[in-house]
């Protein structure tokens, strides 16, 4: 085992032909035998890691603005969230009464035109007799 490979918690073990036999994760000091898909996956977010943090020591600054001018943000990256339950309730909520509330003001104003028209009415009838 070479230097470098003492440092990180995952290996592969070969068989004489070179082959691959088994992808080795070791965990809380056990050795887990995993899928190759879940070995590359954790080997792959390792070298990112260390990436990162060297990126990090070197001075160099990592930012959202830089990587979004150089096109490198995944899509995911500043999209909205869906919205909670909870803020869909609230605003469930908020259009049933502003629903309510504009069928009140329209009884009102039916209310008031009315009201309007019978006092005209009386107006007009008061003076007839």
């Amino acid at each position: 085992m070479k230097k470098w490979q003492e440092e990180r918690n995952y290996r592969r073990i070969y068989n004489e032909a070179g082959e691959v036999i088994a992808n080795i994760i070791t965990v809380d000091g056990v050795d887990v035998e995993v899928a190759e898909d879940v070995y590359l996956a954790y080997s792959q977010a390792d070298r990112r890691e260390r990436y990162v943090r060297e990126e990090q020591f070197s001075g160099k600054l990592l930012s959202l603005e830089q990587m979004a001018e150089d096109d490198l943000l995944p899509d995911y990256v500043g999209a909205e969230a869906a919205p909670s339950a909870e803020e869909e309730a609230l605003e469930r909520e908020q259009a049933q009464s502003l629903a309510e509330r504009k069928e009140m003001l329209l009884l009102a104003m039916l209310a008031l035109a009315c009201f309007n028209i019978w006092r005209k009415v009386r107006r007009k009838t008061r003076n007839m007799y």
